[in-house]
């Protein structure tokens, strides 16, 4: 499953109960979910979806363009 798959999962099951998305983040942090709250787990998927962005296209794409 990829890390859109993932972060999918998340935003389907932030509405529901919290132990489903804590699974769902749990597959793609290496944090402990059991003691985050509801922002701390909406904010490490923004953040682990947005590092992967930067590593897999923005990066590529300035070492491109610089050289």
């Amino acid at each position: 499953m990829s890390l859109t798959d993932r972060v999918g999962e998340v935003a389907t099951y932030f509405w529901q109960p919290l132990k489903k998305e804590r699974h769902a983040v749990a597959q793609i942090i290496r944090k402990a979910t059991p003691e985050m709250d509801d922002s701390q787990v909406l904010f490490t998927v923004i953040e682990t979806a947005m590092e992967n962005f930067s590593d897999r296209f923005v990066t590529p794409v300035f070492l491109v363009s610089c050289g």
